[in-house]
């Protein structure tokens, strides 16, 4: 048998190791220290150890200088030896598998890596060698910023302490991002290498139903502290990028408002989209940046509402109409401040109010009707009374409408007004009041109106007056009324907040959208 015999003695400190059984002249050695047997260099890794809890059973162990003991299993079965140019104290050594999507991994013993790179390791507290092959002698000495290529990608060593390293793409990025499927792998190919670089992937829009919640417009981020990149490519060489104070256009089209670039944190707010529900609108419209969105369906086709407070904030005024749930750039802007004729919704429908709260709006059209309710306003805000004209033996003519009493609801109390007269050429006309002009507090009130003309007076019975509440506080504790479209809820615009290191933290708009209302409402009109 080739090999060399060696004769040991130890005790609970030192071990002396010789070819001859005269070891009076042997140095006795440590851990740590080396010594050499045919030809070989070895290091002595521990002395006076013992096993099985008897401490008379003394033990030492050796292992090559020239190489790094790799344990691929529990208690190092089975183990690697490591062949490596460089002796260092401390070197350590590692085995991974760097898969397919140029992810490394360890690898263990009874783990495969049929479908990647194995890649072999040494690091100590300054360098790192790496290689395909268990021989690293020929391996050069990696350290900080030091690049090498493996398996034909181009790799830089990110740092080195005394137990770990890391690397990562010399011209791209990866990380970890949770999916519904799992995790997954993203590989970014960034604008440019700067030393402190943040990036994220989120998606824009959640469509849910009652097989439950997918997700739409991935958008990847990029940010190096003062410019913002951002597109839903995962190469963002030629990627849309701004600074704090600019616009920048993502892929599917929306404008955002730069607000805050830090090191970890990006704010943008939406300039023709809302934040959170992804959906188009000019943002200006809303004051408080909070649009109440509903829906209708009428015979043709099903309509799509936003509800804004254009002129105040928190008072809902405008109505945008649109045949797309998701885009209300090109959709139909209709003030209720405006008048009946810009307020025509549909051919011979028109706007009459909205609840200043944006939770239900009020139409009307030629339809006669007793007991009209015109919802609720706010204090100081004009009602608006649609009226129908009609003589017994037809014919047109100049009719002069006046509101000459209003009746407290709660109390009966008659207010005499005589309002200043609207005149009237059609068979569909409308007169407004406003309470405060007369003094008249907040309230339930119904209207009395005279009608005259050339051939003589008629004045609206009094069962037959149409009633309007005003509130000066937008409360929301009353009942609903029929003929009205409901189920608004909010679409909140506020910001979109990236707030956390390497990831995209969360999105900072609420935006509750759904529900829907079968019935398409309509205000009866009053008639003398």
């Amino acid at each position: 048998m080739n090999g060399s015999t060696v004769y040991v003695v130890s005790n609970t400190t030192h071990v002396w190791i010789n070819a001859s059984v005269n070891l009076a002249s042997t140095q006795g050695l440590s851990d740590g220290d080396s010594f050499t047997i045919g030809g070989r260099e070895w290091k002595i890794l521990d002395v006076g150890k013992y096993e099985d809890g008897d401490p008379y059973d003394y033990i030492f162990r050796v292992m090559l200088a020239d190489r790094i003991k790799i344990c691929l299993g529990e208690e190092c079965s089975p183990f690697l030896e490591l062949n490596v140019s460089d002796k260092y104290d401390n070197n350590r050594g590692m085995r991974f598998c760097v898969e397919s999507e140029k992810e490394w991994k360890d690898y263990w013993g009874g783990e495969s890596c049929d479908e990647g790179q194995t890649v072999y390791v040494v690091s100590n507290s300054t360098h790192v060698w790496i290689n395909a092959s268990t021989d690293l002698t020929e391996s050069s000495a990696l350290t900080t910023d030091d690049e090498f290529e493996l398996n034909g990608t181009n790799w830089k060593v990110v740092s080195v302490d005394e137990q770990q390293f890391r690397v990562k793409r010399a011209n791209g990025i990866c990380g970890e991002f949770c999916t519904h499927e799992g995790e997954e792998l993203i590989e970014i190919i960034p604008p440019q290498l700067d030393g402190n670089f943040y990036f994220g992937k989120r998606y824009f829009r959640e469509i849910c139903d009652d097989e439950g919640c997918t997700q739409d417009r991935p958008v990847y981020f990029y940010n190096n502290g003062t410019t913002v990149w951002i597109t839903n490519e995962t190469n963002m060489t030629n990627a849309p990028h701004n600074t704090t104070g600019g616009v920048i256009m993502d892929t599917y089209g929306a404008l955002w408002n730069i607000t805050l670039i830090k090191k970890n944190e990006v704010t943008l707010s939406g300039i023709n989209v809302s934040a959170g529900s992804y959906i188009f609108v000019n943002t200006s419209l809303s004051k408080s940046g909070i649009f109440m969105k509903g829906e209708v369906e009428t015979k043709e086709d099903m309509v799509y509402l936003l509800v804004a407070d254009t002129n105040l904030q928190g008072v809902y005024d405008t109505l945008i109409i649109s045949n797309d749930s998701e885009n209300f750039l090109n959709g139909n802007i209709i003030s209720v401040h405006s008048n009946q004729s810009e307020r025509e919704i549909f051919e011979g429908m028109y706007l009459l109010s909205i609840d200043p709260r944006g939770t239900e709006i009020m139409f009307y059209r030629n339809n006669t009707g007793d007991w009209p309710e015109l919802g609720d306003y706010r204090y100081g805000d004009n009602i608006t009374i649609p009226v129908i004209v009609k003589r017994p033996g037809g014919g047109s003519g100049e009719i002069n409408l006046t509101i000459d009493k209003a009746r407290n609801d709660e109390t009966g109390q008659i207010i005499l007004i005589n309002s200043n007269v609207t005149t009237c050429n059609s068979d569909l006309c409308e007169i407004k009041i406003n309470l405060q002009d007369y003094n008249i507090s907040s309230g339930r009130y119904a209207f009395g109106i005279i009608a005259e003309s050339s051939e003589g007076m008629e004045k609206m019975k009094d069962w037959k007056w149409p009633r309007a509440t005003t509130r000066k506080y937008l409360v929301t504790t009353y009942s609903g009324y029929a003929h009205m479209i409901s189920g608004f809820e909010p679409v909140k615009l506020e910001r979109f907040g990236w707030e956390n290191y390497g990831d995209i933290h969360e999105l900072r708009n609420e935006t509750r959208c759904g529900g829907s209302v079968a019935v398409l409402g309509v205000m009866r009109g009053a008639h003398p």
